[in-house]
């Protein structure tokens, strides 16, 4: 088909990508609807207008985009990659801009004698390539921050298991029932895309290995209280210790021992209060020594979330009171 039967000003104007055409006084041309959408402007407001007055930028951004512009219109095409331009916020609408990110090209439109003439400015909006690169950036230096952190954990709980362990077996399997509560918090961790996880999901999590003993009675009961990922951590590894020792001297160690766990709603600080109750036994006394799971009771929930916890051993059973004040910043 011969070219004279192309109409080039409408392939220009239903062009997806978004085109303007500067001249050498660096006036508005030309600019196809793809254009006028990205940059919410209207036709007539643009042409013959000089760019900057049609978009005016702070003179940082003005000096780069007119650098650009000025190399297109001595020959040499060259790009800006993800670079702020402000446009309106709302179409047609002077005043009042908001920032996107720009990849640019300009590109020299030659005259008959051969001669640059005009910029052919190409400009696309990556404002949402950008932000997925930044949020991807935060979630990579948290998944790494929090990976430093548990193994942080792990170690000292190996060190700390091994110092209280009587044997290779008995290392063994109490440091694998402390690692797989930790991954177990962490799955619910994850389920919820790292924003927290509810205090009855928790404590289901950590009470689930015993729930399926017929001889035990387990109540867990309080109000919707969503826990942060610090919060989830450090309570998790107390309850887990907590059942284990009931597990081994406490209630969940007998047909008639029985279990109630109860909390309290944040208060108008964001603190919140957790009751750890057994009963069903007779004459219980503090034990003589303590070992790694007192330790991680009484100092790592303290050290990790400021909270108080206070143990009292009755004679019917433990009486654990944990008090957990605001969330501290992560």
């Amino acid at each position: 088909m011969p070219t004279r039967n192309i109409d080039f000003r409408r392939v220009f104007d239903t062009l997806p990508s978004p085109f303007m055409i500067l001249d050498r006084e660096l006036s508005i041309v030309g600019a196809n609807q793809a254009y006028l959408d990205v940059t919410r402007t209207h036709w007539e407001d643009l042409q013959g207008r000089y760019v900057f007055e049609a978009f005016p930028e702070s003179p940082e951004r003005e000096e780069k985009f007119r650098e650009s512009i000025q190399r297109a219109l001595t020959g040499e095409e060259n790009r800006l990659e993800k670079e702020l331009f402000a446009v309106p916020v709302e179409k047609g609408k002077r005043g009042e801009t908001v920032d996107i990110y720009w990849n640019v090209t300009n590109t020299p439109i030659y005259d008959q004698a051969g001669n640059p003439a005009f910029c052919l400015h190409h400009a696309l909006d990556v404002t949402r390539e950008v932000e997925a690169e930044r949020h991807a950036a935060v979630i990579s230096a948290e998944l790494d921050h929090r990976v430093k952190n548990l193994l942080a954990v792990v170690t000292a709980i190996g060190r700390r298991t091994a110092m209280s362990s009587h044997s290779m077996e008995d290392f063994t399997e109490r440091f694998s029932a402390r690692i797989d509560s930790i991954s177990r918090t962490h799955g619910l961790l994850s389920e919820g895309e790292w924003d927290g996880t509810t205090m009855e999901a928790l404590l289901s999590n950590e009470m689930a290995p015993y729930r399926d003993d017929r001889r035990t009675r387990i109540a867990i009961e309080g109000p919707d209280v969503m826990l942060n990922p610090r919060e989830a951590q450090s309570l998790s590894m107390t309850f887990h210790e907590l059942a284990t020792n009931a597990a081994k001297y406490g209630a969940l160690s007998r047909e008639e021992g029985a279990l109630e766990i109860k909390w309290t709603e944040r208060d108008n600080d964001g603190g919140f209060s957790v009751t750890w109750r057994e009963a069903g036994m007779k004459g219980l006394k503090a034990p003589e020594k303590s070992g790694f799971g007192s330790l991680v009771i009484e100092q790592f929930t303290k050290s990790q979330l400021g909270a108080t916890i206070e143990r009292k051993f009755e004679p019917t059973g433990l009486v654990c009171e944990i008090a957990v004040p605001a969330p501290r910043e992560e």
